[in-house]
Parts: C-alpha cells; sequence; structure tokens
C-alpha cells in the first residue's frame, strides 16, 4: 500500500475488497479468503461513530449532530437526513457539536491498530462526514446551495467552527500508529459537480487543504474520496495534498484520467460501473479490469483497488462479476505490470 502510494515499486496493486453492502452468502465468504484486505479501519472495528452508525438501521434514528435517518433500505446501505438541526440558521447560536473527547469513540483503539499492523495491513483513520456531507445533513441541500450562492455569513461562521471540530479530530487520530487519514465526500453528479467549481475553490480548498496539512505535518497519507464526475477538482485536490483519490472512474473517462493524472496521484478506482460491473458478460469485465491496471498502475505504483459492489439486481451476476473482478487484479496486477 504504502509503496503504491508512494510510486516506490510495489509487488502488486493492494486490494481492498469491501463487501459489508452484500448479502452473506457462501461464495462472498470465500471470496474474502482469497482477497483478504491491504487495509484496515480500527475506526469501523470499534463502531467509531456510535449514533451515526445509525443511519444504517431500519426506520427513523438520530444521530450524535441531532440529524434525523430514515432508512427503508433492504441492504446494508446508509439511509438518508429527513431532519435538519439547522434548517433555521437562528439555532446556530445555541446548537452544540459532538463531544470532541467522545466523538469518535476510541476505546480499543490502540488495540485496534496493533491488530492491523500485525496482519500486514495499511491501517487508515476515518473521521466520517466532516465536510460537505456534514453540512448538508446540518442545513439540508437546497439551503446549503442558497447559502453558498448567497455568501451566507452563517455557512462562514459553521464552516469554521465544523474546521476546528475537525483538527481537533485528526490530532487525536495521529496519536496513533496510522498510516492515512480518510477524508470522502460526494462532490459531483453523474455529469457534472454540484456546485461551481470557483465557489469549491473559493469555500472548500482552504477548508481541505488546512486539515490536509496537518496530516502531512505527521508524515501520513491523505486518503480522499468522492463519487461523481468531479473532474474539474481533482487538479486542485492533488495540489493541496491529496496522495490518494478514489473515484467513480468510469463516468469521467478512464483514458482521460491516465493522461491527465496517472502517475501524480494514486488513484483507487471504485469498479462499481453503473453498468459493466452489474450488467456486463465475465469477459469485458476482465477487460475493462486490465484496461485500468495499464491505465493507472504502471507508473511502479499509482493505483489501489476497491472494490464494493453495491447491490441491484440480480445480485448472483454481480458477485460472480465481483469475482471476476478480483482474479483479474490478481492475476494481471504484479509488477512490472504486463509481465
Amino acid at each position: 500500500m504504502i509503496r503504491a502510494i508512494d510510486f516506490e515499486g510495489p509487488d502488486r496493486i493492494p486490494i481492498n475488497f469491501y463487501p459489508d453492502h452484500l448479502p452473506r452468502t457462501e461464495k462472498i465468504r470465500k471470496l474474502t479468503e482469497l482477497y483478504p484486505k491491504d487495509i484496515f479501519s480500527p475506526t469501523a472495528e470499534t463502531g467509531g461513530y456510535r449514533k451515526e452508525n445509525c443511519g444504517y438501521r431500519k426506520g427513523y434514528s438520530t444521530d450524535e449532530w441531532g440529524c434525523v435517518w430514515r432508512n427503508i433500505s433492504k441492504y446494508n446501505l446508509r439511509g438518508q437526513v429527513v431532519g435538519h438541526p439547522l434548517e433555521d440558521w437562528a439555532k446556530l447560536e445555541t446548537y452544540s457539536f459532538p463531544d470532541p473527547q467522545e466523538y469518535p469513540n476510541l476505546d480499543n483503539y490502540e488495540e485496534n491498530v496493533k491488530a492491523g499492523h500485525g496482519r500486514g495491513r495499511y491501517v487508515s483513520a476515518g473521521l466520517g462526514y466532516r465536510g460537505f456531507h456534514r453540512l448538508v445533513f446540518l442545513r439540508g441541500f437546497a439551503n446549503l446551495m442558497k447559502d453558498l450562492v448567497l455568501k451566507r455569513r452563517e455557512l462562514k461562521v459553521l464552516m469554521d467552527m465544523l474546521l476546528d471540530f475537525n483538527l481537533e479530530g485528526i490530532k487525536r487520530l495521529l496519536e496513533f500508529d496510522v498510516d492515512g487519514i480518510e477524508f470522502g465526500d460526494d462532490w459531483g453528479t453523474n455529469t457534472g459537480l454540484m456546485i461551481n467549481p470557483n465557489l469549491w475553490q473559493e469555500y472548500f480548498e482552504p477548508f481541505y487543504k488546512r486539515m490536509f496539512d496537518l496530516v502531512h505535518k505527521a508524515g501520513r497519507h491523505v486518503l480522499f474520496h468522492s463519487d461523481g464526475y468531479i473532474l474539474d477538482i481533482i487538479p486542485d485536490l492533488i495540489e493541496i495534498g491529496a496522495n490518494t483519490l478514489n473515484i467513480q472512474e468510469d463516468l469521467m473517462g478512464i483514458d482521460t484520467l491516465a493522461e491527465r493524472f496517472g502517475g501524480k496521484v494514486c488513484i483507487i478506482p471504485s469498479f462499481e460501473s453503473q453498468h459493466i460491473l452489474y450488467f456486463g458478460e465475465v469477459n469485458a469485465v476482465k477487460h475493462y479490469v486490465v484496461k485500468q491496471i495499464y491505465a493507472f498502475g504502471s507508473f511502479d505504483g499509482g493505483m489501489m483497488a476497491l472494490v464494493c459492489p453495491i447491490p441491484t439486481e440480480p445480485i448472483k451476476n454481480l458477485i460472480t462479476n465481483t469475482g471476476a473482478v478480483l482474479q483479474t487484479l490478481k492475476k494481471k496486477g504484479r509488477y512490472p505490470i504486463g509481465r
């Protein structure tokens, strides 16, 4: 993992197979045994966000921030926030963040970190939803869009509060022997950013940079995730210090991403194509994976693989194609690529 991120010639492309959303079948169990994760998250092991994980429960529940979740999924997927504690800006003056000493839950954290390293895993720590998503959860999507366009003073106040809170959380996580810190916000739709790139640069680029700088000062990696078409802000993310980018490569074009960013940042394709992985034939899936290996992994590193299939029907086809992805990564993802 470290050599892949730093372009220092790993033996193979690392794999993070994340089957948690899939039904627990015997075939999935066998896949997890054949293709164990190269990454370990002690936060997940501790159930680090006690109430925030309520988003996965059926029905209605409330997290540490006062956000009300509704979940109707039959699979292990997070629901939607339907109650926003700061929907009215008048509530900002009396609003309280979660206790920074209890959020996230770090019980047995050191032991979990040691256990991850003991298994030869790269250990990453995460803050949960602490950026754009958290603002959406607190304000509501439509309200936040208006706040950005109208440049509401209250939004700047809230973002400063959130940034200070995040920095304290990062400092707590950096006290442990973790290899990297994960950040994530889904910034894209299927066709473009949710906001104007200039607004992103004005509000969110400095927001992320402060956090990324703190991580780099401690000598750790910054791992950034975003779903959607985010081509416009990838150069900014690289410039402010993202070491890895977990993105939906098929939306932006594998060739385009490889030409512009191959060898400049470690790319983590999601292998969750909205068409190929779910509905494609096995040979097409294998060709799709090989293309990405050559596009992103041919730089003495520069590629990791996140295999995180989201359930859709037919499940049987999805599981078969997931196996094809993992098999191809193991067979074709060894260095030197193409040997």
